[in-house]
């Protein structure tokens, strides 16, 4: 069985963006409090992949809502790390919000997790198919529901370069993960960041940025352990006088909070 869809009222940061919408529709219970919006790329690379997740989880694991747009790509991940977190999170649809609206079709099931954990808004009622016009209009809302608004990688146009200006013009924060110049998922952030965009350069800083502070924040538990140098599994069973159970359980949360990295052989590394 579906969630329930009801209307939502329209809150105040939404009420004050230049064209606020007229109604909202919602399935599960929208997070209180502002969030980080995390966008970019729907063919990101496996850094955009890596950036987007470890942030999303991070940001999500201190209990601060991940708002994102569903779509394939970053969007995904996002979403996909902030629940795996444990944390919260929105999506905001430019379609529907019934199983049979909600476009890309593979998504369905995420929309039901979010739905679950968050809320999925919309501004449309149920058995809306998305639209092209839709998509320039649900990034308004992306953006004006957030703090921030993180563009992890984008081409140039694209439409996370829509999400980015419209949070200009709400008067959000705008951060952008720097990249390779010869990279074309990366011709959009390096513009941004070209335009007046902070550089996203430290997930620590960001977090510190906005009083932020996920479990890895406090580099508690093996996580005070853990530095930019690899650190092998066994050197960390030693130190932590913990067992290998206890260990690779500890890790694996970490992992997913987006605060430690695996490099293969048993190797880790903070996030």
């Amino acid at each position: 069985m579906q969630a329930t869809t009801k209307e939502w009222p329209i809150p105040t940061v939404l009420r004050d963006i230049p064209v606020p919408p007229g109604r909202l529709w919602v399935r599960g219970t929208p997070p209180p409090g502002e969030g980080i919006a995390i966008v970019g790329s729907r063919r990101p690379t496996s850094y955009g992949r890596r950036i987007a997740s470890q942030l999303a989880g991070r940001v999500a694991s201190a209990g601060v809502p991940v708002i994102s747009g569903l779509a394939f790509g970053v969007d995904t991940v996002a979403h996909t790390a902030a629940l795996d977190a444990g944390g919260r999170c929105v999506a905001v649809l430019p379609t529907g919000l019934s199983d049979e609206d909600i476009s890309p079709r593979s998504n369905v099931r995420l929309a039901n997790r979010i739905a679950k954990q968050g809320a999925l808004l919309s501004e449309y009622p149920m058995g809306t198919p998305s639209r092209r016009y839709h998509y320039e209009a649900r990034n308004r809302l992306i953006s004006g529901l957030a703090r921030a608004v993180v563009v992890v990688e984008a081409s140039r146009p694209s439409g996370t370069l829509i999400t980015a200006r419209h949070a200009g013009e709400q008067g959000r924060d705008i951060w952008a993960v720097p990249g390779p110049i010869d990279s074309p998922q990366s011709l959009g952030t390096n513009w941004l960041l070209e335009d007046g965009a902070t550089p996203l350069v430290s997930i620590e800083r960001f977090l510190e940025t906005y009083g932020i502070r996920s479990p890895a924040s406090a580099r508690s538990g093996l996580a005070a352990l853990l530095s930019d140098a690899a650190t092998h599994f066994d050197e960390l069973v030693v130190r932590s006088g913990k067992t290998p159970h206890e260990v690779e359980a500890e890790l694996v949360k970490l992992e997913l909070a987006g605060a430690v990295r695996h490099l293969g052989d048993r190797y880790y590394v903070l996030g």
